[in-house]
């Protein structure tokens, strides 16, 4: 069991308050071992499930203060304090003194909750890069109910527990169910950086920290680089601070980020252990490529090679360890190494996540810039000439001329809308898809809306750190931390993500976007910045990652395929897509055609097995409402 879960209730004190927690206790899951504290009264319950190196606590007549995580004191009063009775008495002593501003002084990848019975208050938060989860529902005014899962929150009696229309069409939309919403209507998750709190009988949620982009005015670079290699270093010994270097590993896919982990966990911990997944499928296999980082750093490697059967193998506990529905396939190859790891001895993963969305990665982020640059051809020529030549009706069957109408077509698109036409939606009418009963009062825009209210909140104006911010969210908060923490979580083992480390970000921050990806390379900085210290074949390889060759396999006519199709059978009873769409989406022939619709196939499956596991089986009170769905 890991997180944080609990209520604050002064208008209707409740009964059996050691029950209550209990059973919220046992909604934050089955994975890691740990120690279970909890604490209730018939106006409060607070608990604490964490693996002992993730856990601190402390209770008094007025506070009650939890912990969870690897927190980080930027303040030798409150550090010091938390090295001789823990952080939860830190945390305690500066919620008195300063009340919510205590978060100022509180970084590092951790979680936390503050109670006063006497001010009849608490606050709730997660860390500012958002490792950590925190979902909370307010049933009546005054009323917080709170927990790092879904699960533990509708394990109070006055939370109900309805699955949403609009995050099941946001899910279908792009597979996963996006902060700040939840799979059920009655609760919200907190974005990173962000706290809930309730006072004089009213909750809020605001934010307590974001990025200070810099995004013009002189910059050293020499100083920057110096400065980069400095903060992972430094990040990756933070990282590892206190655990026994033997029962350390780290992801080594080959790319720049676990490559550089790799490296820097060797230089400052004197050994390096890596787990790396290769598959039998040509242009998958990326063992070539971890190989030649394991030789420069002189690593103990190990491969893993996964195979459809394995794939098998995991699909029905995603539905379990999952408390919302999750699609991102990856998540075998992350499961794979942890697994391994686990079976090796390793407590502590480490992995690279990170990297693509601090130093300017993602191929994303040179698309929409180049669709940019279209402002700089001179106004007088786009309005006189090249749009009015592009607008000539049959034309658009010449190359040149298709080319240059669909860039002003997407110029003319505005952000963040305009990175949206990756997703999958966007190749069917909703029409098509949806049953109409499941489309009643669901905003048509699905994640559009989180998309843009995050990509506008930050400092900068700058298009390029504007989308480092929302992939900050949306890429890593929302969908890697929840793949890789989880699959470690299911596999028995830690991870902690040096890349994202606070000094990391602070210093990506300061680059500016011209130096950080200059003439539209990607992670040029950064490949620069490590050139010499990473093989070069590693530098000047195409990026890649942990993918799996799961369009490969479901192609094949084998137990996989099979299972996945059965999945989307059931599936089909929900009421949720039309028939027919189904039919594509299983549909051999279809999938051959466009290679969506086996990726549609696997992430229905998830949603169905999630439902299984969540829905089907729940109490009375955490099904979905009757009609609810478009039966």
């Amino acid at each position: 069991m890991v997180g944080i879960t609990g209520w604050i209730d002064f208008s209707q004190p409740i009964g059996g308050p050691d029950d209550v927690i209990g059973s919220m206790a046992a909604g934050l899951g089955n994975g890691l071992d740990g120690d279970i504290v909890t604490r209730a009264n018939v106006n409060a319950g607070l608990a604490l499930c964490a693996h002992k190196k993730m856990a601190s606590t402390y209770f008094d007549d007025r506070i009650w203060a939890v912990v969870h995580g690897y927190p980080r004191w930027k303040d030798e009063r409150y550090a010091a304090l938390a090295r001789d009775v823990g952080s939860a008495r830190a945390l305690a002593d500066g919620y008195r003194d300063m009340g919510r501003e205590i978060l100022q002084k509180l970084g590092g990848p951790c979680s936390i909750a503050v109670i006063d019975l006497t001010e009849r208050a608490a606050l709730v938060t997660i860390d500012r890069m958002g490792v950590e989860t925190m979902c909370y529902a307010t049933p009546r005014p005054g009323v917080l109910v709170f927990g790092s899962r879904t699960d533990a929150v509708r394990g109070h009696p006055s939370v109900t527990a309805t699955i949403s229309p609009q995050a099941l069409y946001n899910y279908v939309q792009s597979f996963v169910v996006l902060a700040p919403l939840t799979i059920f209507k009655e609760q919200r998750k907190l974005q990173r950086g962000q706290y809930v709190e309730v006072r004089n009988g009213k909750a809020d949620v605001g934010t307590y920290w974001d990025v200070a982009y810099k995004a013009h005015g002189p910059a050293d670079e020499a100083q920057l680089m110096q400065a980069t290699r400095d903060a992972l270093r430094d990040g990756v010994a933070r990282a590892i601070e206190g655990e026994d270097i033997g029962k350390v590993g780290a992801y080594l896919s080959g790319g720049l980020d676990s490559s550089t982990v790799s490296g820097f966990l060797k230089e400052v911990g004197g050994r390096s252990r890596t787990f790396t997944i290769g598959f039998n499928v040509e242009g998958f296999d990326e063992t070539p490529f971890a190989r030649m980082a394991a030789e420069r750093f002189q690593t103990e490697h190990t491969e893993v090679f996964v195979k459809p059967s394995d794939v098998l193998d995991l699909i029905p506990h995603i539905g379990e360890i999952y408390d919302e529905p999750f699609g991102n396939a990856s998540l075998v190859p992350a499961f794979y190494c942890a697994k391994k790891a686990k079976e090796s001895g390793v407590e502590l993963m480490l992995a690279g996540d990170g990297g693509d969305e601090l130093f300017g990665g993602n191929k994303h982020y040179t698309d929409m810039l180049r669709i940019e640059s279209y402002a700089n051809i001179p106004a007088p020529l786009r309005s006189l000439l090249i749009e009015p030549v592009a607008a000539i009706p049959g034309l658009n069957r010449v190359g040149p001329v298709h080319k240059a109408r669909r860039w002003i077509e997407q110029y003319r698109t505005p952000m963040p809308e305009r990175m949206r036409d990756r997703g999958e939606l966007d190749h069917w009418q909703i029409e098509n898809i949806f049953e109409p009963d499941m489309l009643d009062g669901v905003n048509l825009a699905g994640d559009a809306t989180i998309m843009d209210e995050t990509y506008h909140a930050t400092n900068s104006s700058a298009m390029l750190q504007r989308m480092l911010h929302l992939d900050l969210q949306i890429v890593l908060a929302d969908n890697d931390l929840r793949k890789v923490g989880r699959m470690c979580e299911l596999a028995g083992v830690r991870v902690r993500y040096p890349m994202l480390d606070e000094e990391v970000l602070e210093v990506s921050a300061q680059i500016p976007p011209n130096m950080m990806i200059p003439d539209l390379r990607l992670r040029d900085f950064y490949k620069r910045t490590f050139t010499g210290f990473l093989p070069d074949g590693i530098i000047n390889k195409k990026k890649h990652g942990f993918f799996i060759p799961v369009i490969t396999w479901l192609l094949e006519k084998g137990e996989l395929h099979d299972y996945i199709q059965d999945c989307v059978g059931s599936f089909r009873n929900r009421g949720i897509l039309l028939p027919g769409f189904l039919d594509d989406v299983t549909s051999h022939e279809k999938q051959a055609e466009n290679h969506e619709f086996s990726a549609m196939a696997l992430d229905l499956s998830f949603l169905e097995l999630w439902m299984q596991k969540h829905v089907d089986r729940a109490p009375a009170k955490m099904r979905p409402a009757a009609g609810e769905l478009g039966r």
